[in-house]
């Protein structure tokens, strides 16, 4: 029966004279395999290495737990009194009963235990070795026949008193209510109410926060996670505070993770790693030494290939030079340690570890047996291995975690390790602003002095200075110079509680008191349950704040569904991870893709500047009444109004300092002077300094590419919020003036009014579904243009702009304000030098859109093949008609790439694609070249968010959907299963239905299978609603639907159909290929009648 048991664990490094622990236990554990923690020493340069193989579902925090029998001031006022009813201890038999049955069989349920072999309060130790029976009858009642060593015997004195200080403190088990046939499978059950391994894991994180908090842990790592992609790293960790890296198996149970804290300087090797192996190797870099690490889980059925994968990966590893190296792990290996000179090994697969160990000069320093079987017998299946023993000051055993079969290993390693610097900051209490001074005030300050004289940029700074001024005096502040130490649910009262439980549990390892035992046990339910109320009260008052405050509500959730940690660089094979480095790094590579500018800046401002700067908009020429230019724009308060409406109140603060909820409170009371020195500004074609810097913010591509190469991130710029108000106002002007000119083409759908992404996807739909009804075969060439927002020619901008119409004083602000840019690269808090920005448009800004849509305006057309655009995302349909049909369209490819080339744009023919949309059986590949490298062909293609196969086939669209919507579920039902059925149905309608939804109305499928497979999802969330919100057994779905007042989900995609075919009525998408095809003159309907009938969704014209 103990095949069915999972080994679990944790390792742990603390400070002077550290150690390693290790443990096991069932397979319903997610906090299975190795947990290497580490402290950073002071004085005598110690740190620990933690190592614990213990059962992970008793460090559960957002789970039920058992109620305490015995109060926690009831421990604490009566040390030597156990709680009433504790059960006998007494020398069995046997080490395991029956009991493991029950344990093993809700393991494979996936369900928290709570059995007869469960341990009860009254652990506690004899002479050699204690063994204890565990119950969970009543009170008094027989405690049964079985029972499951606790303790094992003592090495030496020094072992013995390492244990007593140093031991990890077991939590309590957890009881659950029923007992299901089936197991749990992390993937397919995510979304339910029953607890998944995945979900045990991440309510494990709560008193694993609590315990590394209370030793001062550095860093952690697991094997056997169980964890899927489903699983974020932040609900395991505060990723503000730890990295984590994971490598999950593909399948069900396996896994390996490791966290540490950010200052630790870690580089993992990735090399090392082997799809087969389920091991981590990470280079710790101390401050004089770099020490190699390897955490790894070899399974018994796959030792033999394990031991093999792991001797090439140590081969590899140990090629370069390192101070040391250590490997912990479970290795199921049956090797006899009795002789450490000379270790016996069980069969032909042990000796093959200790042949791989022994060729790599690594010695075994855990010499005490971590694990005893049924009959007694004692073994070492957990160890630890070592180039250089002479800095492990100690390698003991000790209890491990209750309900584990195996022992904790504790090993202390002499090192140093940096200590992390926080950097302080200014922080404004928005929330407690006193707005009837901040009212007072702004009625009362001389505005009227920043409309006088000509200096435009005079004005604008004295504008600033006072508004700098009111919020100092009305909004009250303070400087952080340290972040919050422990979790908001981690009260002082807990940590108390906490570190009386350590001194309890050191008590009774010190005396050997089963009564001490028993007090320790009860203590640690006692504290398992305030930390699991503590977590809930936290979580129930954010969500209780949702309404009233969003915004700390979402901040909490975000923070769950995102990984902030910092990545390390590898350059050159030089580790860069301070800040200061890395945002020096992350400048130097953006300055890199800027190309440079060949005419001087000076000669590009007099070239767009007006002919008099003094002309105002009443005094230009008689052309400006010509609606083929635009000579200015016009700052109303309505206008102005309306852009400070739609300001997003929490970025941080641009270059000048005005933070956007600031400015958002006092800009609606001085909207005549503000409109002043907006007017003034535009008129003369001036742009403050401020607004021509940005703080640049380096965001991460996507999770597919590899976060530790700074080409995989993209700057994205923090500019003035003053500015930006600006520019909205401009900017929808402007846009107005090019659409009334039918400057775009139909084929650009993107950031324009009327056109969207379901437009672009729709467009190219209708065309390819056209061609396939008429047995024509399409290829779709998917253009990549790299770093395209980035690269433009300022000159070559201003020029299309002067051709679009745009002149007068308009053009020489926007010549002004693209001209002499600068940016600063911020991480971390560190700031890196300012660099110059010679192309390209702002990334953040509001402008930089639509000036990219006037300088890709004029990309060739050809009638022959159709564009669909979407920005930089260009598509070419080319329907092949003939054989010649390919030759047309590779000579249309030519004329492309030398449009590209003289607009001096980068193409990257590697990453463009081809697919050919055919209903044929087995249709011909096309074969297309650009710059004379041939362009992948692709049997599916994702564009713009939606996956496209070559019989228009929707079916994996719709398993891309559908996985990544149960993914988000089950991150939605684990977060808010403390909060309510409210809360769960908020997260469910925010972000799973934009998933299910986003591109239906051209994705939407007709087979019933995949109808099913998509309404699954809905079909458990409103499970999970009606299970939280009426404790009866679950009603069919449509009565659940009405309870939630929700709607199918098919028809919901057939709204989001009528309503693109609304808009296709009124003519706002007249211009396009979806309205050629159709006479809808003939079916045009009173549009005030149709918005009734459709909601509202037809625009009235």
């Amino acid at each position: 029966m103990f095949a069915h048991l999972r080994r679990t664990g944790y390792a742990e490094v603390v400070a002077p004279a550290t150690r390693t622990i290790s443990t096991t236990a069932p397979r319903n554990v997610r906090f299975a395999g190795v947990i290497t923690s580490l402290r950073a020493g002071i004085a005598r340069e110690d740190f620990k290495f933690h190592t614990s193989y213990g059962k992970e579902e008793e460090l559960g925090a957002t789970r039920n737990p058992k109620k305490p029998t015995t109060p926690l001031e009831q421990n604490l006022s009566h040390p030597s009194r156990p709680p009433a009813g504790g059960p006998e201890v007494r020398r069995p038999e046997a080490t395991a009963t029956g009991c493991w049955r029950k344990i093993t069989a809700r393991a494979r349920a996936g369900l928290p235990l709570r059995t007869r072999g469960d341990p009860s309060p009254g652990a506690g130790r004899a002479t050699n070795q204690t063994l204890v029976r565990m119950d969970d009858r009543h009170p008094g009642a027989d405690p049964g026949p079985s029972a499951v060593p606790v303790l094992g015997p003592a090495s030496s004195a020094s072992a013995s008193r390492n244990r007593q200080s140093k031991a990890l403190v077991p939590l309590g088990p957890i009881e659950s209510r029923d007992k299901p046939k089936s197991p749990a499978h992390p993937c397919s059950h995510a979304a339910t109410s029953r607890p998944t391994q995945g979900q045990q894991y991440v309510h494990a994180a709560t008193n694993v926060y609590t315990a590394i908090k209370q030793r001062s842990v550095v860093m952690t790592v697991t094997d056997e996670t169980w964890l899927d992609a489903s699983v974020t790293d932040s609900e395991l960790f505060d990723t503000s505070e730890y990295t984590v890296l994971r490598k999950d198996r593909c399948g069900r149970g396996g896994g390996v993770l490791m966290a540490f804290p950010t200052p630790a300087k870690v580089n993992r090797r990735l090399d090392l790693e082997h799809d087969d192996l389920e091991a981590l190797f990470f280079e710790l870099i101390l401050p004089h030494s770099t020490v190699l690490v390897c955490c790894a889980y070899c399974p018994p059925s796959l030792k033999d290939e394990a031991y093999k994968h792991l001797d090439s990966s140590l081969s590899l590893a140990l090629s370069k030079q390192y101070t040391n190296v250590l490997v912990f792990g479970d290795f199921n290996a049956h090797i006899d340690w009795t002789s450490h000179d000379d270790p016996l090994p069980h069969d032909r697969t042990d000796d093959l570890l200790l042949d791989i160990m022994t060729s790599a000069n690594l010695v075994q320093a855990c010499l005490e047996p971590t694990y005893s079987s049924r009959d007694g017998t004692s073994s070492s299946l957990d160890l630890v291995f070592v180039a250089d023993p002479t800095r492990v000051t100690s390698c003991t055993t000790s209890e491990g975690l209750s309900n584990s079969d195996h022992r904790a290993i504790e090993v202390c390693y002499a090192a140093v390790l940096p200590r992390n610097g926080h950097h302080a900051r200014q922080l404004w209490k928005f929330d407690q602003t006193d707005h009837t001074h901040l009212a007072r005030l702004a009625h009362l300050a001389p505005w009227c002095m920043t409309s006088s004289g000509d200096d435009c940029l005079g004005n604008y700074e004295l504008w600033c200075d006072m508004a700098s001024a009111i919020q100092r005096e009305c909004v009250p502040s303070c400087t952080r110079t340290s972040k919050r130490r422990h979790r908001p649910w981690i009260t002082p009262d807990i940590m108390k509680a906490a570190r009386q439980k350590r001194l309890l549990f050191r008590k009774a390892s010190r005396t050997q008191c089963p009564i001490t035992f028993q007090l320790a046990k009860a203590h640690q339910r006692s504290l398992k349950a305030a930390i699991h109320v503590e977590h809930q009260r936290y979580t129930t008052r954010l969500a209780e704040k949702a309404t009233e405050n969003p915004k700390v509500f979402w901040s909490y959730v975000n923070s769950l569904r995102s990984s902030r940690h910092r990545p390390s660089f590898n350059i050159q094979g030089k580790l860069v991870d301070r800040p200061a480095e890395v945002s020096a790094l992350f400048a130097e590579q953006f300055s890199s893709i800027y190309v440079q500018a060949p005419a001087d800046d000076s000669e590009l401002l007099e070239k767009f500047s007006p002919r008099d700067q003094g002309t105002l908009p009443t005094q230009l020429p008689d052309d400006s009444r010509d609606d083929s230019l635009l000579l200015s724009a016009t700052f109303s308060p309505e206008a102005l109004s309306s852009a400070i409406s739609k300001i997003n109140p929490s970025p941080s603060p641009g270059p000048d300092g005005m933070a956007p909820t600031f400015f958002r409170l006092l800009a609606p009371q001085v909207l005549v002077s503000l409109c002043t020195v907006f007017q003034s500004l535009l008129d003369h074609g001036t742009v403050p300094a401020s607004w021509k810097r940005a703080l640049v913010t380096p965001v991460h591509k996507g999770k597919s590419k590899p976060s530790n190469d700074p080409k995989n991130y993209r700057p994205i710029s923090i500019t003035s919020i003053i500015c930006r108000t600006f520019e909205r106002v401009l900017n929808s002007q402007l846009l107005d003036f090019l659409e009334r000119r039918k400057f775009f083409p139909a084929s650009q759908h993107g950031f324009r009014r009327d056109r969207s992404c379901d437009t672009a996807l729709a467009t190219l739909n209708q065309i390819v579904s056209h061609n396939l009804d008429n047995r024509i075969d399409t290829d779709v060439i998917q253009l990549d243009l790299s770093n395209a927002f980035d690269t433009l020619n300022i000159s070559l901008l201003l020029d299309k702009a002067k051709e679009a119409g745009i002149r007068g004083c308009l053009l020489g602000w926007l010549a002004n304000f693209l001209i002499g840019r600068s940016q600063r690269v911020i991480y971390c808090g560190a700031h890196s030098k300012r660099i110059p920005v010679p192309s390209g448009v702002p990334q953040g800004s509001v402008l930089a859109p639509t000036l990219f849509l006037i300088y890709v305006n004029n990309m060739p057309q050809d009638n022959r093949f159709p564009l669909v655009q979407y920005a930089d995302d260009t598509s070419i349909l080319a329907p092949i008609l003939c054989p010649s049909t390919s030759e047309d369209l590779q000579e249309y490819l030519m004329v492309i790439d030398s449009w590209i080339t003289s607009n001096h744009l980068k193409l990257s023919p590697e990453k463009c694609s081809v697919m050919k949309f055919s209903s044929a059986r087995l249709p011909a590949k096309p074969s297309y070249t650009m710059r004379g490298i041939p362009l992948p062909t692709e049997d599916s293609l994702k564009i713009l968010g939606v996956t496209f196969t070559s019989t228009l086939d929707f079916s994996l669209q719709v398993a891309s959907v559908v996985a990544r919507a149960r993914r988000v579920l089950g991150f939605v039902s684990r977060v808010s299963k403390p909060c309510g059925p409210a809360t769960f149905a908020l997260l469910y309608t925010s972000l799973v239905l934009p998933i299910l939804e986003y591109g239906c109305a051209v994705w939407s499928p007709n087979q019933q299978h995949l109808i099913a497979r998509a309404e699954s999802v809905q079909r458990r969330a409103s499970r999970i609603l009606y299970a939280r919100s009426i404790k009866s057994p679950p009603a069919d779905y449509a009565t659940r639907l009405k309870m939630a007042k929700w709607r199918p989900l098919r028809q919901r995609r057939a709204v989001t159909q009528m309503r693109l075919l609304c808009r296709l009525l009124d003519g706002s998408l007249a211009d396009t290929p979806l309205s050629h095809d159709y006479d809808f003159q003939a079916y045009r309907l009173s549009t005030a009648k149709l918005g009734r009938r459709t909601g509202g969704c037809a625009r009235r014209r």
